[in-house]
Order: C-alpha cells, then sequence, then structure tokens
C-alpha cells in the first residue's frame, strides 16, 4: 500500500561535453603537479610543478559511443630546448579506473600560442561504456606556464594532427 507520491522529480543532470571557461573552471580542478590554478577571462590558466602535472573532472556518465575525439584549445610556454612536448588523456568507466590502458596521447611543438590538439578517443578500443572522468596530462614538464581555452568532445573521426 505505498505510493503514489506526489514528490518533485531529482533534476537530470545534464553532461557539459564543452567546456569554454567563461564561468570558471567548470568543473575542471587541479590534480596533481600544478600551481597558480585559476579561471579567469576565460581561461584556465596554471603552471606545473612537476614532470607529471594533471588536471581532473568528475563527469556525469557520458556514453563513448557518441563521441570519437576530444578537442583542446591551449598554449604553452615554449620548451627550453626547442623539444617536442606531449598530452595525454586518461578517462575512467564503472568498470575501469583511470589508467595507461584507458588513455590516449598526442605530441606537439609548445611555441606559446594558442593550438588546438586532437585525442582520437576511437583509436582506442577501451573507449566504451560510460565514461566517470577524465584526467588530462597536458605536459611532461616542470615549469611550464600553461592556458587552456576551450575542451570539447566532437563525433569527427579525424585523428590526431600536430599543430
Amino acid at each position: 500500500g505505498l505510493g503514489p507520491y506526489d514528490l518533485p522529480m531529482p533534476p537530470v543532470r545534464k553532461n557539459l561535453t564543452a567546456w569554454d571557461f567563461a564561468a570558471g573552471s567548470q568543473g575542471w580542478g587541479s590534480l596533481m603537479g600544478t600551481s597558480d590554478f585559476k579561471a579567469e577571462d576565460g581561461v584556465l590558466r596554471f603552471r606545473t610543478d612537476s614532470s607529471d602535472p594533471a588536471l581532473q573532472i568528475a563527469l556525469g556518465r557520458l556514453r563513448a559511443a557518441d563521441f570519437r575525439q576530444l578537442a583542446v584549445r591551449m598554449k604553452m610556454s615554449p620548451h627550453p630546448e626547442g623539444e617536442d612536448d606531449g598530452a595525454q588523456l586518461f578517462w575512467s568507466t564503472a568498470t575501469a579506473s583511470v589508467s595507461e590502458p584507458t588513455s590516449v596521447k598526442t605530441s606537439f611543438r609548445a611555441d606559446g600560442e594558442f593550438h588546438e590538439y586532437l585525442f582520437d578517443l576511437a583509436a582506442n578500443p577501451r573507449w566504451r561504456g560510460r565514461v566517470t572522468s577524465f584526467r588530462l596530462d597536458p605536459c611532461n614538464r616542470s615549469g611550464a606556464s600553461i592556458e587552456i581555452s576551450d575542451i570539447r568532445l566532437g563525433k569527427s573521426g579525424a585523428g590526431p594532427r600536430r599543430c
């Protein structure tokens, strides 16, 4: 003999699939190896303090099959030795934690200018199920100044590209 109850339905949390940082960090935060992390003027700004800096965001439950790539528009202070830098994106699902097998990489030459970097998610066979978090390692060096103007998931099948 229970119910029906006239309780309001809880709000449906819509998964964000694009972050432009116009309204703060929009859930992105520093995980490790960064300092001076702040969102202002529509960009995330921070410095790296280790060779393994990382940002993270908790997601609702994004359906991996709906997206094939993640684009990050960022600029980074030039590498002191003029070498390539690399970025890596990790994800977790209900059945897989953040780990090397649940990640994709891209490389680039840091030159102090904004470029768009693409992570080809669909190239990894573990990009499936419901994605619950991202971890972004923007480079693998200490002492870099980084600005990210936007991050967005996309459906295009384009692979990583060098900028």
